[in-house]
């Protein structure tokens, strides 16, 4: 759908009858202002707990009260008007829905129209790792790095915690958002007790020359945000240094990684 129409069709939708709901205190992500997905839907948190939701290839519009439930370190958002619960996986700039139906997200979205021009999915074939977890047939490669879907992180593959294992790529960015852990909608407890990483570095080779940004990590699942002083161009590579030990597994896990143009 061309912007134009889209915006009207968003502004028509806020100017409908609004639903109130008793909803606990937001997180720290939530802000005003829509998110578009590539799939065609969007939504937008309202001033007075409401969320709405539009699904642009049959125009059905829905809004819904809502609530925020925790559970093992995960957000998951209740929508009881329209009977809905997803795993929610947001910042201020990226949000990921799940649903119980499907592995794959049921949307990923950004905060305004221009952020998602910017955005940038890696392909699988972009990510290398210097090791990788095999359990049987499975393999935990550093390509789940491109894929959102669930339950298809990167494990490093060596004994321990993983310290100094590493992931190579290559970067024209701004901005990296990480999603730390192992992600599951019906299985919560699996990012807590799998390891995510605590600090890592990431070295960016180009031309000879190489420069180390080092970040210390949140314990969350929710995106979080790389940060370089300017577009950087080059080879990179993105080295644990520590990890938030798993309760049950030392297997340190790293959800998806995007990328962002300035």
């Amino acid at each position: 759908m061309r912007k134009g129409l889209f915006l009207l069709v968003l502004l028509l939708c806020l100017i409908t009858t609004k639903i109130y709901s008793n909803t606990i205190s937001k997180p720290e992500w939530l802000l005003n202002g829509y998110i578009e997905d590539y799939m065609g839907k969007s939504f937008d948190f309202l001033d007075d707990a409401v969320v709405f939701f539009s699904e642009y290839t049959s125009e059905e519009l829905f809004r819904s009260s809502y609530f925020f439930e925790e559970q093992n370190g995960m957000t998951y958002i209740i929508l009881p008007d329209v009977n809905k619960r997803f795993l929610c996986l947001a910042n201020d700039i990226v949000c990921v829905l799940y649903d119980e139906e499907s592995d794959n997200p049921y949307f990923i979205g950004y905060w305004s129209l221009r952020g998602s021009e910017l955005i940038d999915y890696f392909k699988p074939a972009a990510f290398s790792a210097s090791s990788e977890l095999k359990e049987g047939s499975i393999t935990y490669s550093a390509g789940n790095l491109a894929s959102f879907d669930q339950k298809t992180p990167w494990v490093e593959g060596v004994a321990g915690n993983g310290i100094g294992e590493y992931v190579s790529f290559h970067t024209a960015y701004q901005y990296l958002y990480l999603f730390s852990g192992y992600i599951s909608y019906d299985k919560p407890y699996l990012y807590e007790q799998n390891a995510r990483p605590k600090k890592i570095k990431i070295t960016i080779t180009d031309k000879g020359s190489s420069q180390e940004f080092i970040f210390d990590l949140e314990d969350t699942p929710n995106p979080q945000t790389l940060a370089f002083p300017d577009r950087m161009y080059g080879d990179a590579t993105l080295e644990i240094l520590d990890v938030y030990p798993g309760t049950k597994y030392q297997d340190t896990c790293i959800h998806a990684i995007l990328g962002k143009v300035f």
